[in-house]
């Protein structure tokens, strides 16, 4: 069996020193095949965003160890940190974080102008991961002229641009209605089968994980068994 695109391998993760330590993982194990989707879902407090971070190499586990598409996060300078991040990931916020003086177009490219493609070839697929999301008449928008939902489906966009072997939504239709949050949904999930990327997402959304092809329960720290 070929390796997981991404695996955690008793990662421990705490904060604070002394007295003061906060122990947030306590051993977390999961492995996310290529092409499968796994939501992670949990109370509040119960870890899931910092274990985000920790399978995104935003952060680094007190022990255990994260490995991205065979590679091992901790172990990286920041500078190969960054390749792999820019390669191999692509992330998608509850907030959409497009820079707001550029167009829909010249945000999804960014990443692929960031990771040495040429403009011209940069914007051709910016322009058709748009329009794979629903948004092919609106490349040249600014984000203060996009709805709440068009504005998360063009960061959707820009997180898949690059055919990333894993894409790490957090609460990514957090900030958006039901009707909203389900075209947000049906553009990741489409993107990510034509690309054949992992998923992980995490949510307090039961519906939305419903849809994916896997649960894990984050319950003080663990994954409930």
């Amino acid at each position: 069996m070929s390796e997981p695109t991404l695996a955690a391998v008793d990662v421990h993760k705490r904060f604070g020193e002394g007295a003061l330590t906060v122990d947030v993982l306590k051993g977390v194990n999961l492995a996310v095949n290529a092409g499968e989707s796994v939501a992670i879902l949990g109370s509040s407090g119960s870890g899931k965003s910092t274990l985000l971070h920790l399978l995104g190499g935003l952060d680094f586990a007190s022990s255990g160890t994260v490995s991205l598409a065979g590679k091992t996060l901790g172990t990286m300078s920041n500078h190969e940190l960054d390749a792999t991040r820019n390669k191999h990931l692509g992330f998608v916020y509850q907030f959409h974080h497009l820079l707001p003086e550029f167009s829909a177009l010249e945000n999804v490219a960014m990443p692929l102008l960031i990771g040495g493609i040429t403009p011209k070839e940069a914007e051709q697929r910016a322009s058709r991961c748009l329009g794979q999301v629903g948004l092919s008449e609106r490349l040249a928008h600014r984000p203060g002229e996009l709805s709440g939902g068009e504005r998360q489906r063009a960061a959707i966009a820009r997180a898949l641009v690059t055919n990333p072997d894993c894409i790490l939504a957090d609460e990514p239709t957090g900030n958006l209605d039901s009707q909203n949050a389900g075209l947000a949904l049906d553009a990741m999930l489409s993107l990510r089968e034509s690309v054949g990327a992992a998923l992980v997402i995490v949510t307090h959304d039961q519906k939305l994980a419903a849809r994916l092809d896997r649960i894990v329960t984050l319950v003080d720290g663990k994954i409930e068994v």
